[in-house]
C-alpha cells in the first residue's frame, strides 16, 4: 500500500470520526427550576373539569374504596388539616387543635369565617 493510499484512508477515518461525534446526542444541562408565579386572586363561578378513568364509585370520603373516587373526593372535600412537605401538620379550616391529657379527645377551634363544602 502506498503512502498516498494510507494517507487517504487516514483522512477518511478522521472524517468518519468527526461525523460520528457530531451525531451524538447533546449533553443535557441541569434542569432550570423556576419559582412559581404569584398566586392569582380566585374568581367566583366557572367550571372545573377532571378526567377519571373507570367508574368513580362512592363520592363520599368515608366510603371511597377506589383510587379514582379518592382523587375526586380530594377535589370536592377539604379537611381540617393537611400534612405539609416537611411532614408537619398544617391547619386549613381550624385555628387550633388541642389534644386532651389522656390523648383520647381532640378539640378543634375553627376560623370564624370558615365555610364548609356541604
Amino acid at each position: 500500500m502506498g503512502l498516498r493510499q494510507a494517507g487517504g484512508r487516514l483522512a477518511l477515518l478522521g472524517l468518519c470520526a468527526i461525523l460520528a461525534s457530531a451525531c451524538q446526542p447533546a449533553a443535557r444541562s441541569a434542569p432550570v427550576i423556576k419559582s412559581p408565579p404569584p398566586p392569582a386572586t380566585a374568581a367566583s363561578g366557572g367550571t372545573f373539569t377532571e378526567a377519571v378513568a373507570g367508574i368513580a364509585g362512592y363520592l363520599n370520603p368515608l366510603f371511597a374504596d377506589a383510587d379514582n373516587a379518592r382523587d375526586i373526593d380530594s377535589l370536592l372535600y377539604q379537611g381540617l388539616t393537611q400534612v405539609g412537605p416537611d411532614q408537619q401538620l398544617k391547619t386549613l379550616l381550624d385555628r387550633e387543635i388541642h389534644l386532651s391529657a389522656e390523648t383520647l379527645t381532640y378539640s378543634v377551634l375553627l376560623w370564624p369565617d370558615g365555610t364548609w363544602a356541604d
